[in-house]
């Protein structure tokens, strides 16, 4: 006989497979936090850019990071 095929699990929609190795066992929302101002904390002239795992903040042009180490949480205009 054939071996038993053993079940396949798959993250649903919108769920990120955290465990890729062992799929459908570690399931994240996945939360846009850039859609709401609550949810990140970048600067009003910084471009708020979702990722798999949270948010990046970057200053627009001509603003400058205040913080490097925190970019795009504190922008000021570089004239």
């Amino acid at each position: 006989g054939f071996p038993p095929q053993l079940p396949i699990f798959r993250c649903k929609p919108d769920y990120n497979d955290q465990n890729p190795s062992n799929p459908g066992t570690n399931c994240k929302f996945i939360i846009n936090e850039c859609l709401a101002e609550n949810l990140n904390d970048c600067d009003k002239k910084a471009e708020c850019i979702d990722t798999i795992d949270g948010y990046e903040c970057k200053c627009k042009a001509p603003y400058k990071d205040e913080m490097p180490e925190s970019p795009g949480r504190v922008c000021r205009c570089v004239i």
